[in-house]
C-alpha cells in the first residue's frame, strides 16, 4: 500500500481530512516551483517515482486539517472518541532524541517533531516552508499555521508562544 493511501485510510479519513493524492515531478525546476511556489495546493503529497510519499516535506494541508492532527496528538492518539492512534507511538515520535546543532536552536527531535521544551509537554511539527503544528499538552493548546517558504521558519514557534499562546490562555 502507498504512503498516501494507508494515510487517506487510516489516518485522514477518521480525522475528517479529504484524501490526499501523489504528486510526482520529472524535473529540478517542477520540483523548484513545488518547494517555493506561492500557489495554494490541494491536497497533495509530494511523491518519489515509485509513489512514496517524502516523510519530510511535501504534504500539503490547510490549516484546520493539521489543527486536526494536532489535536490528535493532544488526544494521545484519540480523536472524537475513537483511538486513531496508539498512546505508545504519540509518547515515541516525541521522545527526544538530541540534535547537535546551533541551526537548529538546541531543540531535540522526535520522529519529525520538534521538542520544543524537554521538560515541559510542548512539541511541534515544522514544515520546511513554515507550516506549523504546535501541541502544548501542559496548557490542552494546538495552534497549526500555514504560511509560505520563508528560510527561517522557526520563528513561528516564537511568534505562538509570545502572542497567540497567551492570548488563548486568557481567553479562557
Amino acid at each position: 500500500m502507498k504512503t498516501v493511501d494507508y494515510a487517506n485510510k487510516y489516518l485522514f479519513e477518521p480525522l475528517g481530512i479529504q484524501p490526499h493524492a501523489n504528486y510526482y515531478v520529472e524535473t529540478a525546476e517542477e520540483h523548484k516551483a513545488f518547494t517555493i511556489g506561492k500557489t495554494p495546493k490541494e491536497n497533495i503529497w509530494f511523491c518519489d517515482p515509485d509513489g512514496l510519499g517524502t516523510p519530510g516535506y511535501g504534504l500539503c494541508m490547510s490549516a484546520e486539517d493539521m489543527a486536526k492532527i494536532g489535536l490528535l496528538c493532544l488526544g494521545k492518539g484519540r480523536y472524537d472518541n475513537k483511538q486513531i492512534v496508539s498512546e505508545t507511538w504519540i509518547a515515541e515520535m516525541t521522545n527526544p532524541r538530541t540534535v547537535e546543532s546551533n541551526h537548529f536552536r538546541g531543540m531535540d527531535y522526535g520522529y519529525l517533531w520538534w521538542v520544543i521544551d524537554r521538560d515541559k509537554p510542548i512539541y511541534a511539527a515544522i514544515g520546511n516552508s513554515g507550516n506549523v503544528i504546535y501541541v502544548n499538552s501542559e496548557k490542552d493548546i494546538v495552534v497549526a499555521v500555514s504560511s509560505y517558504f520563508k528560510p527561517t521558519v522557526f520563528d513561528r514557534v516564537d511568534f505562538i508562544q509570545e502572542y497567540i499562546e497567551p492570548f488563548l490562555c486568557e481567553i479562557r
